[in-house]
Parts: structure tokens; sequence; C-alpha cells
């Protein structure tokens, strides 16, 4: 099965939870030097290359692949230093700390009553996301070889993106019925807590198998 290939969307301004301080520098650092990739696609991306199996992941090609594989223009050494104080030694490695069971990694928290631009712009939102992990799982791979628990995790994530994309695209109804949005809020997070204990699932069974000396399981053409 082949990774999903991203599409072009439109700019995303999503009313969601307070920031981190490491995120919002983070934020701060990549508005400054020009990334068009919001936040929660750069958490996404990062999360997928860490929980990544491939050999040779690199943070700093992660990061410049931001910008299209090159990175942008500094004006100082200051600015290339904080560059990467924000987004490896501080989002990187914050991000590292899910391959613990015990800090599950979340996907962007939506917050305040659903209205249906809001429902659109979370499933707007939740599909940048999972395009976004899946890109830095596969690290440009067509297919590469993962245990039966990884590989049946990966497939819903495939099944899903579509279906946030189809959401995402719903033309806009003004005069929706305010239980039927409710409805659709409800419906949305429960897809949103699928999504999680999926990419939880990838991300700590590749770690847990990564540190042991033997594979789980037989591996599989994923």
């Amino acid at each position: 099965m082949k990774p999903s290939k991203p599409k072009a969307k439109p700019k995303s301004t999503p009313k969601v939870s307070a920031l981190s301080n490491v995120d919002a520098k983070a934020k701060e650092l990549l508005a400054k030097h020009g990334c068009t990739v919001g936040l929660h696609a750069v958490r996404a991306r990062f999360m997928g290359a860490i929980a990544s199996p491939m050999q040779g992941v690199k943070p700093l090609d992660e990061l410049k692949a931001l910008w299209g594989g090159e990175f942008p223009p500094f004006d100082s050494i200051d600015d290339v230093n904080a560059l990467f104080a924000a987004l490896i030694m501080g989002l990187w490695n914050q991000l590292i700390e899910h391959n613990n069971p015990m800090l599950p990694f979340r996907v962007t928290a939506f917050k305040g009553a659903p209205t249906d631009s809001m429902l659109r712009e979370q499933a707007l939102v939740r599909s940048q996301e999972l395009n976004a992990f899946m890109e830095g799982f596969y690290q440009g791979q067509n297919s590469m070889r993962l245990s039966p628990e990884v590989a049946s995790a990966c497939e819903v994530i495939d099944q899903l993106i579509p279906m946030f994309e189809g959401m995402a695209y719903i033309p806009d109804n003004p005069n929706e019925d305010t239980s039927t949005l409710v409805e659709l809020g409800k419906n949305l997070d429960a897809l949103t807590e699928i999504v999680q204990s999926e990419l939880n699932m990838i991300i700590t069974t590749v770690a847990r198998d990564r540190s042991n000396a033997e594979p789980a399981a037989p591996p599989t053409l994923h």
C-alpha cells in the first residue's frame, strides 16, 4: 500500500486549545521564516518521522522539507540557532517522548460549540495531520515491511484520510439545525478518538519493536 498524496488545501485558522510554550515558540519561528505548513501538520510530520521504522531518519532533513527541501534564507546565525532550538531541540525532542505509551501523542484539540464552519475546519486540519504523519512515516517509500498490527493501523489511517477530506469540503450551510451540528461534532470527536488510538498504536509499537532484540511478530509487506 502506498502513502496518500497530500492535496493542495486552503489555509486554515482553527479555533484550537492553548498551545504549550514549545509549540508556541515553534509556531512563531515557522511564521517568521515564511513556512506555509501549519504547526498542526509540522507536529504530525515530525511525529511520523520519529515513529518511522526507516533507518537514518534525520531531524534536519525533516525540518528542511517544510520549505521544500531547502532552508529559508537567514539574516544571521542567531536566526539559524533560534530555529534549530525551537524546532529540533524543542518540538522534535518533545515529540520523541510520545514513544512512551504513558505519554500518548495528541492531535489538535478544538474548542467551542460546533458550528458548520468549525466542523469543516476541524475535518480539514485532521486530514492535514494524517497526511503529514504518513509522509513522515513512509519517508518517501512506496512500501515498507511492518508488523501486522502497525500495518493494520496504517490501513485505518489511509481509510480515514479521504473521509476527513470529504467532510472538509461539504458546502457551507448557515441554516444547519443545531442538533445536527451537535451530532456531527460527536461523530467527528469519535473519529478523532480512533485517529489517536491508531496513531499511538503505530508510534509505540514501532518504538517497542525497534528496542527489542527480536521482532515482536513476523513482518508483512505494507
